[in-house]
């Protein structure tokens, strides 16, 4: 059953889709000719966000990752997609994202996927035409940049996973910033866990400031998460999922509560 929450986020999106020319039906984007040049090959237009069809009915989360690289499909189409991946997937990428997000959310929804409480959205809007072998030029994904914070002014999320470097340094420059007094946040966070402090934040501040910042745009921000992109060819996101992802998750989803509720 569709949330009907999340079908005002959808006709919110699809509208700005439109006006923005980026929607997979009607893509006409001031930016097309140039970022084909610059990917000097195919290119599959308008990747538009996932939404989850329980999106609202917990904690909202966003996941912002690098283009997919297999087809350009509407809102709808997209939901369908990745609300059929499942955890033991393939898929190093969904299987990744749905531990972490699983991680994330379990106190809220058991034992239940994940993928149908949040959205996913792409930092650039076109896709190298090759089956997702390779990633586009950096320049397209700042070309989206402004994209991007549009898709998150509209979906409002909690809380924002960015996933690698590029969405890190291309898509989101200029928006994230260590968050706020985070020894203090920590100090709250461990307090309410009935957790012995002073030696925990010792060893939890530098793990928190590595991965946690905050995210502002306007008049708003929320916490977000920071990490390697869960298909990482260099053993990052291993190494991250093998040691400090539960705490990184916890803290995270006790900060969005903390954020949004100040």
């Amino acid at each position: 059953m569709v949330s009907v929450l999340r079908e005002q986020f959808v006709e919110k999106l699809q509208r700005y889709y439109r006006h923005e020319k980026i929607s997979v039906i009607d893509f006409d984007c001031p930016n097309l000719n140039k970022c084909a040049d610059d990917a000097g090959g195919t290119l599959n237009h308008g990747a538009e966000a996932h939404v989850g069809t329980r999106y609202g009915e917990a904690t909202r989360v966003a996941v912002l990752s690098l283009d997919t690289g297999w087809s350009s499909e509407d809102i709808e189409a997209r939901t369908k997609t990745v609300e059929s991946a499942r955890i033991d997937s393939t898929n190093p990428h969904m299987r990744g994202t749905i531990r972490f997000l699983t991680a994330i959310l379990h106190f809220e929804i058991g034992e239940s996927s994940p993928i149908p409480y949040i959205t996913m959205l792409n930092s650039a809007k076109c896709a190298i035409n090759n089956n997702g072998m390779d990633k586009v030029p950096d320049s397209l994904h700042q070309r989206c940049r402004d994209f991007a914070v549009g898709e998150l002014d509209i979906l409002r999320p909690a809380l924002l996973w960015l996933q690698g470097s590029t969405v890190r340094w291309q898509t989101c420059a200029g928006h994230v910033y260590d968050y706020p007094d985070l020894e203090s946040a920590i100090e709250s966070f461990l307090s309410r866990h009935s957790q012995s402090a002073a030696e925990l934040v010792r060893w939890i501040l530098p793990i928190a400031n590595r991965y946690i910042g905050i995210f502002k745009c306007g008049d708003w921000e929320i916490p977000v998460i920071i990490t390697p992109h869960p298909s990482d060819r260099f053993g990052r996101w291993h190494l991250f999922e093998q040691t400090v992802m539960p705490i990184v998750a916890d803290l995270a989803i006790d900060l969005a509560g903390s954020v949004n509720h100040r």
